[in-house]
């Protein structure tokens, strides 16, 4: 994976997120017409959105990372325990990693949810 993002992936990338967009669907939970709903966002919502966005993907990419590690030692793990009863560094690293990044996910989702909502009501106004 590139290095060196300052925020987020560049446009077309596979971890780039989607942009926000509000359509028939944000419409009718609001009660508003569609065209009330696909108004942009304002600046500012937008930007606390974008932020959401960023902190879930670096927290999906750490849980990505850490579930990879802990399957890449499982194996050596086990064989290093029959042997030695010791356990490897980087499973204990991966194990750690796993409740940190879900800890992150499960902070960053309410908040995603809390931006979302109120962008709506932005838009409805």
């Amino acid at each position: 994976m590139p290095t060196g993002w300052r925020s987020s992936p560049p446009a077309g990338h596979p971890m780039a997120s989607p942009p926000i967009t509000c359509g028939s669907v944000a419409a009718r939970r609001l009660g508003t017409s569609e065209t009330q709903a696909t108004r942009a966002l304002s600046p500012l919502a937008s930007q606390a959105a974008d932020v959401a966005r960023q902190i879930t993907s670096l927290a999906c990419r750490m849980t990505r990372f850490a579930c990879r590690e802990t399957c890449q030692a499982s194996p050596m793990f086990r064989q290093a325990s029959r042997v030695t009863g010791l356990a490897l560094p980087m499973t204990g690293k991966a194990r750690r990693i796993i409740p940190f990044a879900s800890q992150m996910i499960g902070q960053a989702a309410p908040m995603i949810c809390q931006t979302r909502r109120k962008s709506l009501q932005s838009i409805d106004s």
